[in-house]
């Protein structure tokens, strides 16, 4: 059974295992990965950013190598080597599985066909980037076409004019070893893949990204790095500028030339924010711009769910944490959406292979959000390998333990059942953090109970009561208080 759902060429990559050594704050550090989410919990300083920086940097040398992407670059620097060590090293182990058009020669023609394209056009290059948002990108990839959606199928047995024909070919199981390597003097100094097996992999993928790629055709992987932090400030203005660019020429196109792809991709991004955003108080619709004599805006319509009041707003308007997931979750759509023009009866994005990384997931966002983001990430890209880091154990609560690792002392553990947990209870229990101070007292309380010492247990209700008191609450209003002396009340009833 094929593990590709359409036969078009496509790339998946997944990070599988990585080893550390020297590499900043760690001395060694092992760690697997899951195919579809792992999530880092640590202490501040604990090295959850480190393993995510580490992981994308091998991302870049894989991009550069393998994928062609021009724009990838390493930063790694001397800098990156831990205090005191000469070197540092970097091991990350890819599974890379894809379907190529490959050449099969007919009977009547054995010459070598190496230089022969595949749908190639010289006039009309593609800059593969990471981030796809060029305007040209949009003529090739949707602009062919302004009818139907009909040419999103490949010929598995399209001739070059030579006597060979190709067809696609699936490449199921491919393992892939990247070792960084980076000086104390000079930085990075080399980046070596594996055996030679994989050496040749790379070269495979390399030449088909070079001289057979169709970029109106083929779909390429989406590798993304997000820290929501930086985004909801200084990177905010320059996204979203991108983001207008992007919508504008399809709004322009769709409506203008009545292009049908550029209408679904209006749709299939309008419809992901829509999804992420929306929440049992508010809705979020209609992503798009604002046209006037004056000025065009980048807006969003919000409505109250509990009145049905509509309100136009400039993204610029929105609150931090609602410009941070709209920031991410549009970024990620439209990449989704550019590198794959082939989709069947799916969309690019649930078609669409990559691995995301987001440090600190969890920030700016509502309780509420911080519950929702991760099941809603899963079922809305779920082809794409998400590692992220967070603080907040709202978001555990809501995610398998197999998928959440946490950082002690420079080594990496897993953790017990998570799932469903009360936030308190995973703070004290995978995220080893001390309860508070009246969560304390509120448990001694229940024992005192449970061993049947009532009269004590009343006293210390009554001066747990006080000391609420004492800082502008109403203690009696506690939900505890109220359910410890429900408990006492019961337990004299009953006798017991």
């Amino acid at each position: 059974m094929s593990l590709f759902a359409t036969d078009f060429v496509q790339f998946k990559v997944e990070v599988k295992k990585m080893e550390l050594n020297s590499f900043r704050g760690f001395q060694f550090v092992a760690v697997e990965f899951d195919p579809e989410l792992t999530v880092f919990i640590a202490g501040n300083g604990g090295g959850k950013t480190t393993l995510l920086d580490a992981v994308y940097e091998t991302i870049q040398e894989l991009a550069i190598h393998a994928f062609n992407y021009p724009n990838s670059h390493s930063t790694l620097s001397s800098k990156d080597v831990k205090v005191g060590q000469y070197a540092a090293l970097l091991s990350v182990e890819f599974k890379l599985a894809y379907q190529i058009l490959e050449k099969q020669a007919n009977d009547h023609n054995e010459e070598d066909q190496s230089d022969s394209s595949i749908g190639h056009n010289e006039e009309n290059e593609s800059d593969n980037s990471i981030d796809h948002n060029e305007e040209d990108q949009f003529d090739s990839s949707i602009g062919h076409n302004e009818e139907n959606e009909s040419d999103n199928s490949i010929d598995h047995n399209e001739e070059d004019g030579s006597g060979s024909s190709f067809i696609i070919q699936e490449h199921p199981n491919t393992q892939i070893l990247v070792k960084t390597s980076i000086n104390s003097k000079i930085g990075l100094e080399d980046v070596e893949f594996g055996e030679p097996e994989d050496q040749f992999e790379i070269s495979v993928l390399s030449n088909y990204f070079q001289q057979y790629l169709r970029p109106e055709i083929d779909n390429r992987p989406v590798l993304k790095y997000y820290k929501p932090g930086e985004m909801a400030k200084t990177e905010a203005d320059k996204n979203f500028e991108t983001f207008f660019k992007w919508i504008d020429r399809r709004q322009k196109v769709g409506y203008q030339k009545n292009n049908a792809i550029a209408k679904k991709h209006l749709d299939w991004l309008t419809e992901s924010v829509a999804y992420f955003l929306s929440d049992e108080h508010y809705d979020y619709t209609n992503l798009s711009i604002d046209y006037n004599l004056e000025n065009e805006r980048l807006c969003i319509t919000k409505r109250n769910k509990s009145d049905n009041e509509e309100s136009i707003l400039d993204i610029r308007q929105l609150s931090s944490g609602e410009r941070v997931l709209l920031g991410i979750v549009t970024d990620l759509a439209i990449a989704l959406i550019d590198n794959n023009p082939s989709y069947g009866e799916g969309s690019p994005l649930t078609v669409g292979f990559g691995i995301v990384l987001i440090d600190e997931i969890d920030v700016h966002l509502h309780p509420a959000w911080q519950m929702s983001v991760l099941p809603k990430f899963k079922k809305l890209f779920p082809n794409v390998q998400l590692i992220a880091t967070t603080h907040s154990p709202l978001v555990l609560g809501n995610i398998g333990s197999k998928h959440i690792k946490t950082l002690e002392n420079g080594e990496i553990y897993d953790v017990l059942d998570t799932y469903a947990r009360e936030a308190s209870d995973i703070l004290e229990t995978t995220m080893d953090v001390e309860p508070g101070k009246i969560s304390y007292k509120i448990d001694q309380i229940s024992k005192l109970i449970t061993l049947d010492s009532k009269d004590e247990a009343e006293e210390q209700i009554n001066l747990l009561i006080k000391e609420i008191n004492a800082s502008g609450d109403h203690g009696e209003n506690h939900p505890d208080i109220i359910k410890l002396k429900s408990l006492i009340t019961r337990k004299r009833i009953i006798g017991k």
